[in-house]
Formats: structure tokens, C-alpha cells, sequence
């Protein structure tokens, strides 16, 4: 008698299909000899071209009408309703033909060229949401996936190729681990984690089965015939084989004391392969006793199995290694390649590897790399909102630069250049400068090149400033013991402005558009003691801060009216304020009392509102908020802070947040801890919101959008935006 019964509904048309059952494999020895009759041939159908005009269904479009602006009194209801990514693929599938992979990513099921994977894939759905366990019908007419919508709600979808319809079933009680449809492609078998194996009708998305009591499972496959499926996963850590049919378990298999991770019959049905920690079994079906054994010390677990078409070879992915063995019928080594989720195209010419997000192509002849996906984008280092489109144009570590359309959450461009990226404040422009010297210029929306400039310089390219116009580039050189500021007009074919400083002097930024006056800091002995103001027409410095030997100066910035420059100390923490035309010192915030120097103190950023009626300054790791018109420091709340990467105000400067480091939140909206950004109230110092999300990374940079509806936040190369929708 069985351990385990089934919950079984049945439909009696589909399930005449499976009358003949299976001999019952004895518990305590391995499964007898099991007699399998043939399935009638499905009816035929069209090939799989036919139906491509079902694909690149366009995604539903985001309405900006119902998001709100971010305010004091709503900021706590921040949520995210969008991910800007190259899309994590995690999990995929061949098309029956060979000629598509489809790849269940971040932002939905998408639809790849097998003839090139640089060509940028088609939407399959007008979702957005995080999809995963994409399967296709042996017949190539549906097509399943498991999406997960931004309620959290994991639900399985079925989709007939041929009519366009499509089914979902919710799944609220548990989550889908495994999938697999049978032969004739009429079922669906899925595991639930902590619930059931279930089977659903593929046409109608009826739940025809539930195998209540091997909820623990979290592998299944069908045999190639259709009347078995082997679930693995179970607290008893063996392979259990259940009969469609009937709907009882048959046996058991596996070997003592070793937990099976994995499993996959071969195409003709004649073997199982089954995953252990570091080992693989393989089982003739049709006696039921191993036919061969593959170990190893390391006691990783096998978490893919995937035979070739004809059976021959067998691929291995085990996990946290960075090599994935490929085997023949025998278990004897004959290739490596890089580790991943696999599965072999329909004639066996490839194999399809998902490694890190990564999805490459593989030549089974001679184990070649044939083709790839780009790789994944890097930690986010800056980004502008588009105030002419809605448009998010972000900069990458690894000198990648990427605008995305908000409205569908697609990459439109890239362009990728090795060096300092540099956006202009409207997004429309890119400047690169490299180590070698050279500056270039892109256009974002085309990702063409406009205008190069080269200068010859030891260490190249110090700074990239574009002016607020977008119409003047401004960059310093640096060399052994002297500094050269260059002015580009983008505008014209006018020759640089080359204007070299004398010994000693570093930049700071341009007080004039026509780059008369700069902004300087004064050098002693390897160290920034001084700032002043330089005339670059007569060389002479037009006056200097006088401050003493001893000073040191670890930050400075100039006011948006170009007519203040702030020098921050390293020392005592003091924040000097100078007319930048005339040298006068205007104040001295933060001064230590009695002159007394802590030498621990430093200000390491500044940055002014955009009205200049307010400075943000991160003084020893915490963050002080400056009132320039009362002359004072404003209070504010410091639950939240902690070591940042960027600071910004929103365009109306009534809010400020910082994006820092890992766990930055301590009081995430919605979730538990992780990285993220805080949000204050600039005038009261009141801390609003700290968004973030339990699983997210190291977040580098966050930013408003010009009308303070949006707030885009970086997270380890995911950008998500957030917002209140009303």
C-alpha cells in the first residue's frame, strides 16, 4: 500500500488518456520492472514561425497622471512601481524550432533570436513583472511561466500559441518551484513549496490533481511517455515516483543518507538522472536498479540536470562552482564550460547557458562560446531625469552609460566608453574623458559620437563640468607639479580655451562663463592649505584666503550665484564662507569654540540648494543642514544617518535625501532592513521616509525627477523608481 494518496478531481476526457497504470515499485527495494504502452500521437499543428506575430506585445505604458509629488506630509507612503535593469534572466527555454529562447526575466517573458543574442529582445508579455520557470509545450503551441506581480502574488501563467489566449492561476498559498508540462503537452505539472504537486488541464487552466501529501517536493518531470512523474526535494531526501494514472505513488529510489537535489529523464525515457550533493546517479527505468554513479568530494549540491536530444550527453550545473561538467551516457567527463542553468537546443548543435543573469550559446561540437547577451550593468554613479521625456538616463561603474524609457522600462540606448562618464544637467549630452587625455562628447539619444578633443597630459583628465546650458565643457589637466583648465564650446568649431595655472595651484570651478576667473585651491607641500581666485587673463591670483600653514582644506564648492565659495576643513570641521570677488571672509560656520582643534573632524562634502538658501554638509560621517539666511544650523533628525555616496535636493529644494552604503535605512517603508536612501524636510530637518526594500544591495545614488513626482534610487545596478500613486 502506498505511503502517500493523492486529492484527485477527475476529468474523465483527460484522463482515459492515462488509464494503464504502473506496477507499484516495492519500498524497501529498488523499483520493479515497470511496462509502459505508448500514447496516441497528438494531433498536428501548425509549426511554431507561424505564430510569431503573436509576439513583441508592447507593454502596458505607466500614467505619470496618478503619481503625486513627494511632499512632507505623504513621503511615507513612498513605494516602488518600477525596475530600470538589463533584465536578470531567471529561467528560460527553446522554442520546439530552435529559433527563439525565451528568457523569464526581471521585467517580464522576452523572446531572443538564437541567431544572435546581441539583437535586443521582444516582450512576450505586457507585463512588467518579475517572471521565472518558463516552459514550452512539446508541441510548441503554449507556453507557461511563473510571474510574480508588485503585490508579492505569485501566479502561473498558460499561454495557447495559437489563439492568443491567456490563463492565470493565482498561487497564494505557496511558492512554485518546479515546472514541467506532459508529452502531449495537455498537462502542466508544477511543486509548490509547504503545499502540493498539482496538475492543471493546459487549455483551460483547471487544477485536475493535487498530490497533497508531497508538499515538500520542489522538483518535478514527467517521463517522456506521460503516465509518471518523479518528484524530488521531500524530508526523506529520495527520488518519488508517482502514477498519473492512478494517481498513486509508486515508489521510491535514491541512495541512503544522501538527499536527491535534482532530476531528469532522458528523451527517450529509458534513463533518470538524479542530483545529489556533489554526485550523479543514473537509473535504468525499465529494470529500475543504477546504471552508473559519479561522485566527488565536493559536497555542493546539483541543482540542473539536461540531457541532449538523443540522450547521449548529460550537463551538470553545480551550485557555486564556476565550471559546469558535461558528461556522455557513461558519466565520463568530456567537457567544461561556464557554469549555469542549461538546456541543449532541439537538435543537440547547443547548449544554452543562464550563468549570473548571463545567457550564452554554446557549440556542442567543439564546446566554443558561439554567442552572448551583454553583461549585466554595474553600481550606479550618477543619474538625470529628461525634463523634455520621460526618460532616465544613468551612468555605470565600467564606463557604461544608459538612458531608459520610463513608460515601458526599456533600454532605448547605450553607449559604452572607456573612462569618466559626465552627463549634462539635461540629460541630452555625454562627455567622456579618459587617463590618455581625450574627451569625447556623445549624443544620448542616438549613442553617436559629436566631438573629441585631446590634449597631451601625464595624468589626464582631472574634472568634466558642463555649464548649465549644456553649452560649455570645461576640464583640467593635470601634470607633474602644474594644472591646465580647457573651455569647449559644444556649440561651434571655435578652438579650445587652454588657460595653464601656475605651480601649485589645483581647480576648483569657473566663476565666469567665459572662464576669466576660476576658483582655486593653493597646494603646500602635498597639501590643499588655501583657496583663492585666478585671473586667467593677466596669471595672477587675485586674492587668497590667507587661512594658516596648518590648514587643510577637505572640501569646497561654490554658491549657484557664483559669487560664494565655501572652503570645508579637515580639521576642526569649520565651514568658511568667501566673497569669491573681492577674497572678504563672510562667516565661519561651525567654528570650534576657543579656536580648539580636534583633528578628527572633517568636512567631507558640501553641496548648496539650488535656490542657494540652504547647504548640506556631511561633517565626521553625519549630515548637517545649514540655513544661510539665519545664519544658523538646522536640527534635524539622525536616526538615519550614516556614511553617504550622494546628496541631492529636490528641484524646489523643500527636500533633501542621501543614498549611502549598505543597511543606509533603519526605518524602510514597507520592508525590513537594506540599503536605500533617507528623506528630509529641508526647513524643519524632519526625517520623512526611508525607502529601501529587505533584499536590496549597496545603494550609491538616488535623485528627484524635476517635478518631485519620482524618485529613482540605485540598488547594486538596479534602479528603481518610487513614488505615490493616487
Amino acid at each position: 500500500m502506498s505511503r502517500n494518496r493523492i486529492v484527485l478531481v477527475t476529468i474523465g476526457i483527460m484522463l482515459s488518456l492515462f488509464l494503464a497504470s504502473c506496477q507499484q515499485i516495492p519500498k524497501t527495494s529498488t523499483p520493479s520492472p515497470t511496462v509502459i504502452q505508448p500514447l496516441p500521437s497528438p494531433s498536428p499543428v501548425p509549426t511554431f514561425p507561424s505564430i510569431e506575430h503573436l509576439f513583441n506585445a508592447t507593454p502596458t505604458s505607466l500614467d505619470f497622471s496618478r503619481l503625486v509629488p513627494i511632499t512632507a506630509e505623504n513621503a511615507a507612503d513612498l513605494k516602488p512601481f518600477l525596475g530600470l535593469t538589463q533584465d536578470r534572466i531567471h529561467g528560460f527555454a527553446w522554442s520546439p524550432d530552435g529559433n527563439f529562447i525565451v528568457a523569464a526575466t526581471s521585467h517580464g517573458p522576452k523572446l531572443y533570436s538564437s541567431l544572435s543574442l546581441k539583437e535586443k529582445p521582444m516582450n512576450l508579455s505586457p507585463f512588467l513583472a518579475q517572471s521565472s520557470l518558463v516552459k514550452f509545450s512539446p508541441t510548441g503551441t503554449m507556453m507557461a511561466w511563473i510571474e510574480t506581480g508588485n503585490s508579492g502574488e505569485l501566479g502561473l501563467w498558460l499561454w495557447n500559441l495559437m489563439d492568443s489566449k491567456k490563463i492565470s492561476i493565482p498561487l497564494p498559498n505557496g511558492n512554485l518551484a518546479g515546472l514541467s508540462f506532459n508529452p502531449s503537452g495537455q498537462l502542466v505539472v508544477a511543486t509548490i513549496y509547504n503545499n502540493s504537486i498539482q496538475i492543471w488541464q493546459a487549455e483551460n487552466g483547471k487544477m485536475i490533481a493535487s498530490f497533497s501529501d508531497a508538499g515538500d517536493a520542489n522538483w518535478v518531470d514527467f517521463s517522456p511517455d506521460g503516465r509518471l512523474i518523479v518528484s524530488v526535494g521531500h524530508s526523506d531526501w529520495m527520488a518519488h515516483v508517482w502514477n498519473i494514472g492512478t494517481g498513486e505513488e509508486v515508489g521510491t529510489i535514491g541512495k541512503p543518507n544522501m538527499p536527491v537535489e535534482s532530476v531528469k529523464f532522458s528523451p527517450i525515457g529509458n534513463t533518470l538522472a538524479l542530483g545529489y550533493l556533489g554526485s550523479v546517479q543514473l537509473w535504468d527505468v525499465d529494470a529500475w536498479h543504477e546504471i552508473s554513479y559519479l561522485g566527488s568530494s565536493n559536497q555542493r549540491s546539483v541543482r540542473g540536470l539536461a540531457f541532449s536530444p538523443n540522450g547521449n550527453l548529460l550537463a551538470v550545473s553545480i551550485a557555486f562552482e564556476r565550471k559546469m561538467l558535461i558528461v556522455d551516457s557513461e558519466l565520463k567527463q568530456i567537457a567544461e564550460i561556464d557554469n549555469g542553468g542549461a538546456v541543449f537546443s532541439p537538435d543537440g548543435k547547443y547548449l544554452a547557458v543562464v550563468s549570473d543573469s548571463e545567457l550564452k550559446i554554446f557549440d556542442t561540437a567543439s564546446w566554443k562560446l558561439q554567442d552572448s547577451i551583454p553583461p549585466l550593468l554595474g553600481r550606479v554613479q550618477h543619474m538625470v531625469f529628461r525634463p523634455d521625456k520621460p526618460v532616465l538616463v544613468s551612468i555605470h561603474k565600467e564606463g557604461i552609460t544608459v538612458a531608459w524609457d520610463l513608460q515601458t522600462g526599456a533600454e532605448i540606448s547605450r553607449i559604452s566608453s572607456p573612462g569618466e562618464h559626465v552627463l549634462s544637467p539635461d540629460g541630452k549630452l555625454l562627455a567622456v574623458g579618459t587617463k590618455s587625455g581625450e574627451v569625447s562628447v556623445w549624443d544620448i539619444d542616438t549613442s553617436k559620437l559629436l566631438k573629441t578633443y585631446q590634449r597631451t597630459s601625464k595624468y589626464g583628465v582631472s574634472t568634466i563640468t558642463f555649464s548649465q546650458d549644456n553649452h560649455l565643457l570645461t576640464l583640467s589637466y593635470q601634470d607633474d607639479v602644474a594644472m591646465s583648465v580647457v573651455f569647449l564650446d559644444l556649440e561651434t568649431d571655435q578652438e579650445p580655451r587652454v588657460f595653464p595655472l601656475d605651480e601649485g595651484l589645483g581647480f576648483i570651478g569657473a566663476l565666469t562663463p567665459d572662464g576669466s576667473k576660476l576658483a582655486v585651491r593653493i597646494w603646500k607641500n602635498e597639501i590643499s592649505t588655501n583657496a583663492g581666485v585666478w585671473d586667467t587673463q593677466t596669471n595672477d591670483l587675485l586674492w587668497t584666503s590667507k587661512r594658516s600653514d596648518g590648514a587643510w582644506i577637505s572640501s569646497a564648492a561654490l554658491h549657484p550665484n557664483g559669487e560664494i565659495l565655501a572652503i570645508g576643513d579637515r580639521w576642526n570641521g569649520s565651514i568658511s564662507l568667501y566673497d569669491a570677488n573681492s577674497g572678504t571672509l563672510l562667516e565661519t560656520l561651525n567654528e570650534p569654540p576657543g579656536g580648539f582643534i580636534d583633528y578628527a573632524v572633517a568636512v567631507n562634502d558640501i553641496i548648496f540648494s539650488h535656490n542657494g538658501k540652504y547647504m548640506v554638509t556631511i561633517i565626521n560621517g553625519g549630515v548637517v543642514v545649514w540655513d544661510l539666511e539665519k545664519h544658523t544650523s538646522i536640527d534635524i533628525d539622525r536616526s538615519c544617518s550614516r556614511p553617504s555616496e550622494s546628496l541631492v535636493f529636490s528641484q524646489d529644494d523643500s527636500l533633501f535625501m542621501i543614498a549611502g552604503g549598505e543597511n543606509l535605512a533603519t526605518n524602510i517603508t514597507g520592508g525590513g532592513g537594506g540599503g536605500g536612501v533617507c528623506i528630509w524636510e529641508t526647513q524643519t530637518g524632519k526625517l520623512l521616509s526611508s525607502s529601501g526594500w529587505e533584499d536590496s544591495g549597496t545603494s550609491d545614488f538616488a535623485t528627484f525627477n524635476q517635478d518631485r513626482t519620482m524618485l529613482a534610487i540605485d540598488d547594486n545596478g538596479t534602479i528603481w523608481l518610487w513614488g505615490i500613486l493616487k
